[in-house]
Order: structure tokens, then C-alpha cells, then sequence
């Protein structure tokens, strides 16, 4: 009887690179020392994406796209439904995964799947979570098919050093904390000192010390974007006109309103739209 040998193959090993870190204003994470940072926190739209992709190999991706909140917490789970549902249509498109779960201690979607770009497949992970701050992000790792299982340890690692830094700590509308007579000049909803975010003034007129945290204002019509940063023991007249009166994160330049309110819209449609427009 003639025996065969035949020669187990071991599966491919690991990718295990060095890792260089990345710190922007929203978040930071590690990467693969050796790839580019392509784009960094570049605005698109009504989010911020970071693209790092390996300079050898441009079908190897990291992707973080952070959506602010502008004071109304983002709906990851919908969001993560409309980019699926535009991915669905494609031939070569395959769901490997779509569920709910838990990231980093946030509820999260972790989304496994198959598509094809420029002719080639590519197996791509996709989590989406809404931070404490309300803020939307989306981590995405992609490498071909054939090379992905190679290098799920090193993305494993990547997302678990995500740390995302509020959007609204970026801008200096935040106090330390209000001074013990600060409800004395000021009209404070019931749970201002249990708050732990920024001074912000809401729709009604009422003010909040949770600015920038998931339901700020939520029984007072939302947060109003007319932020406190003066002195603890200035004594602003709560009419969102008093002089110095911060408005809160913005996208352009930094403008004095007509009304003496500070914008940093300046250069962006609306800017001072509720404030008597940029002060000449």
C-alpha cells in the first residue's frame, strides 16, 4: 500500500506593524507607522473625515468620519441603515454581518461586509456609536479579500485606541464650573448643578450647565447655541445680547455680531442670522 503525505499549510500569518498615533482635534487612535494620514479631520459636508491608507498597498484603509451633534444627539443606527442601503444595490455587494452591539462601552452597529472597488473586492468592518457627547462616529477598516483575516488583529487594535475627544472641547465655550450665585442672577433649570457639561442657554430662555451632553434642554426646546463664557461672577443679562456672548462651535472665522455676541460662523451663510448680522 503506498502512503501519501500530504503537507499541512498553515494559515497566513498575522500582520503585526508598529504603530505611530494620530492626534487630532475630535479624537485620536493608532495606526500602522508606515501608512499615510491622507486626509485629516477634513470637513465634508455635515461631517469631519480622517482617511489613512498604507502607501505600498492603497486598498489597506482606515477611516474615521465624525458628525457633530449641533445639539441634537445623532441616530448612528439610521445613518448606518442609509449607507447600507446604498451599498445593497451593487452586483458584488455581500453583508457578511449587520448587528447591534456594544463598542468601547457605547451601544454601537458593527458591520461586516463585501464590495468591490476599482475591480477589486474588499472586505471592509464599519462600527458606528453616538459618544456621550452625542456626537456620530463611524470607524471603518478595509483590506482586500484574500489579505483581510491577516490583518483583523492589527484593526482590532486600531479600534480599541480610538478616543474620541468631544467636538464642542475643540472650542473654548466651556467653564470650569458656575459660581454658587450663578442661578442668583440667572434663570437655571432644576438640575443645572447636576450638570457636567458647558453653560448654555435654552430655547426658553432657561439655562443648563449639561451644554454639549445627550439631552441638554431637552424639556426647555433644545439648546439655543447662546453659550456662557464670561466671567463666573459676570453678571450677563441672560437676553443672548449682552456684550462678549460666546455663540458656540462653528465652522468659519471669528466674527463680533451686531448685538456684541461672538460668532465662529464668520464667512458662512447665517452667520449672526439671530444677532443682527456681522457688525460691519
Amino acid at each position: 500500500m503506498t502512503v501519501v503525505q500530504t503537507t499541512r499549510q498553515e494559515p497566513p500569518a498575522a500582520v503585526a506593524p508598529t504603530y505611530a498615533s494620530f492626534s487630532g482635534a475630535h479624537f485620536s487612535l493608532d495606526y500602522p507607522d508606515a501608512w499615510d494620514i491622507e486626509a485629516a479631520e477634513l470637513p465634508k459636508g455635515g461631517y469631519l473625515d480622517t482617511t489613512i491608507r498604507s502607501l505600498t498597498k492603497p486598498d489597506l484603509m482606515i477611516r474615521v468620519d465624525v458628525t457633530p451633534s449641533r445639539g441634537a444627539a445623532i441616530d448612528t443606527s439610521s445613518a448606518a441603515d442609509e449607507v447600507e442601503r446604498s451599498l445593497a444595490a451593487q452586483p458584488r455587494y455581500r453583508e457578511l454581518s449587520f448587528t447591534t452591539s456594544r463598542f468601547q462601552g457605547y451601544e454601537s452597529i458593527d458591520w461586516e461586509f463585501i464590495v468591490q472597488e476599482g475591480g477589486i473586492l474588499l472586505e471592509k468592518r464599519d462600527i458606528f456609536f453616538t459618544d456621550a457627547y452625542g456626537d456620530g462616529v463611524a470607524i471603518l477598516t478595509q483590506a482586500p479579500v484574500g489579505s483581510f483575516s491577516r490583518w483583523r488583529s492589527a484593526f482590532a487594535h486600531v479600534r480599541q485606541s480610538l478616543l474620541v475627544t468631544p467636538l464642542e472641547s475643540a472650542s473654548p465655550p466651556s467653564s470650569s464650573g458656575p459660581a454658587a450665585d450663578f442661578c442668583d442672577s440667572h434663570d437655571c433649570i432644576e438640575s443645572f448643578y447636576d450638570g457636567t457639561g458647558y453653560i448654555v442657554q435654552c430655547n426658553d430662555g432657561m439655562w443648563s450647565h449639561s451644554g454639549g451632553r445627550p439631552g441638554a434642554c431637552s424639556y426647555h426646546g433644545g439648546e439655543s447655541g447662546n453659550v456662557y463664557t464670561g466671567p463666573e461672577t459676570d453678571s450677563y443679562n441672560g437676553s443672548g445680547s449682552g456684550s462678549g456672548t460666546d455663540l458656540g462651535p462653528g465652522n468659519g472665522s471669528t466674527v463680533l455680531c451686531a448685538d456684541g455676541s461672538i460668532s465662529h460662523s464668520g464667512g458662512i451663510q447665517g452667520a449672526c442670522s439671530h444677532h443682527g448680522g456681522v457688525s460691519p
